[in-house]
């Protein structure tokens, strides 16, 4: 009984295969649908196009083809990367090889060649030493050496269209390796802490210390190539041991500094830094490892100044420090105002003169301050009541302020605050830079204020908020300031 219906559906097999062949042999496939199909897909990979891949293939591919557009995405990368792999991506050209088409004695299959070439970036990086995401992208763009390869496509049709096979996808291994290259761009601290031409102190310090100085600043110089590389820095800096400071994060250009002052937390000594030694160390941000350290010793002197007898009154001499010019007469702090008098009437220098005591009353012996009984306020007069008077010179912006010290009448405080400059050539409206330029790295500077010490002398220059010279005021340390 089975063989009987075995032999009586054997004709009805034979002629649906017979059928089947019939209708394939009267199909010719289209050549230029294959082509046109090959052409969508050279695009696709040229342009990193996941959704016209997905297009190329039939459903039983998607999944592969899934995968391959998922790696195709570069949109989640950073910026940097994002851009090279951009660039080494829009180097891909292609060219189908039309004269490679063979098509299945079927018809219902195709493979043809397909030529992709990229540049050769590997070798521009290598050869350039580029470490740069900018210069990369140029360079690469720039690229003549091209690498090829060649993809073997394979194609099947299937519901009246021609599909690109998971096979194809699979021969994109070579071309696309680029998108897993781990391309080194940017800098580590290793490559800053090989990179580093040269550090210097804001001045050079004597025996390796500084003495009297009230902040520290380090400077890091790197080759001119390593201009805006976008790398950041942190720095600590250490006093005795003790971790006192931790600066934020910052970004290394073509140098890169380190600084401490007392508003970073330095432990101060009547306006210095605190004797002992400092250690600055520096970390990439990125991965926290050291990149440099420095230490420096700080010594703290405080020298006795040389003093001239009044009647009893210690009061410093004033030979050696900065100097105010008067219409040719110059002045200093801590001298006798009564030895310039003579001078004023001989060039005829007009002024006017205003008492702080009406009555002249002296205010007193010196006092010491307390705490200190040695270095340039061991000897600061107790200036408690009004005593002494205003010079105010009508020739010139100069104001001087004395104060009456036992009959003598001793320059305090002088100032500069319109036209005129001083002996260094210092006016109102001059730049930090020709302040610096002129009488050295201040010793302290709070950033719109530098003071500048000589001898028993203070120099202060005030600056604007545009950077420029605003005041300048001279005073002495054994006196206070006039309210």
């Amino acid at each position: 009984m089975n063989m009987r219906i075995v032999r009586r559906f054997l004709p009805v097999l034979l002629l649906a295969a017979l059928i089947c062949n019939l209708a394939a042999c009267g199909r010719k496939a289209d050549s230029e649908a294959i082509l046109r199909r090959a052409g969508s897909f050279a695009k696709s990979v040229s342009q990193l196009d996941g959704d016209r891949l997905l297009k190329c293939v039939n459903e039983s591919d998607y999944r592969t083809a899934k995968s391959l557009k998922d790696r195709m995405d570069i949109s989640e990368l950073d910026g940097d990367r994002k851009l090279v792999m951009r660039v080494i991506a829009g180097s891909i050209d292609y060219e189908i090889d039309t004269e490679s088409l063979v098509i299945g004695d079927d018809n219902g299959s195709a493979e043809l060649d397909i030529k992709f070439t990229i540049a050769d970036y590997r070798s521009v990086i290598a050869d350039k030493n580029l470490r740069l995401a900018k210069q990369m992208a140029r360079e690469i763009g720039d690229a003549k050496l091209k690498i090829g390869y060649v993809v073997k496509c394979s194609l099947v049709y299937e519901d009246d269209e021609w599909y690109v096979t998971s096979d194809t996808l699979d021969g994109l291994a070579e071309l696309y390796s680029f998108l897993d290259d781990d391309i080194k761009i940017g800098f580590t601290s290793e490559d800053i802490a090989g990179s580093i031409e040269g550090k210097r102190w804001m001045t050079d310090p004597v025996n390796g210390a500084f003495t009297n100085v009230s902040y520290l600043e380090l400077y890091y110089d790197l080759p001119d190539e390593l201009s805006g590389i976008d790398f950041k820095y942190y720095y600590t800096v250490s006093y005795n041991g003790r971790e006192l400071y931790r600066s934020s994060s910052k970004r290394i250009y073509s140098t890169f500094t380190c600084y401490f002052e007392e508003g970073n937390g330095a432990v101060m000594d009547d306006g210095y830094l605190a004797e002992g030694d400092y250690e600055f160390k520096v970390f990439g941000e990125s991965d926290d490892k050291l990149i440099d350290k420095e230490t420096v010793r700080v010594n703290r002197n405080k020298p006795k100044p040389t003093p001239v007898q009044r009647k009893d009154i210690v009061v410093p001499a004033g030979t050696e420090g900065f100097m105010i010019d008067v219409d040719g007469v110059s002045l200093r702090v801590n001298t006798d105002m009564e030895d310039y008098l003579s001078d004023f009437a001989e060039k005829g220098i007009k002024y006017d003169v205003i008492k702080d005591n009406p009555a002249g009353t002296d205010t007193g012996s010196p006092q010491q301050q307390s705490g200190d009984d040695s270095g340039l306020f061991s000897n600061q007069v107790d200036l408690a009541g009004p005593s002494g008077n205003n010079y105010f010179f009508k020739q010139s912006t100069v104001y001087v302020h004395t104060s009456v010290v036992e009959g003598r009448e001793i320059i305090t405080f002088m100032s500069l605050n319109g036209s005129g400059s001083t002996p260094e050539g210092i006016s109102i409206g001059s730049t930090r830079q020709e302040v610096e330029s002129a009488y050295g790295y201040p010793a302290g500077d709070n950033g719109f204020m530098s003071t500048f010490n000589k001898a028993d002398t203070r120099l202060t220059v005030v600056y604007a908020y545009d950077g420029t010279v605003d005041f300048i005021r001279y005073t002495s340390p054994y006196f206070p300031e006039p309210v």
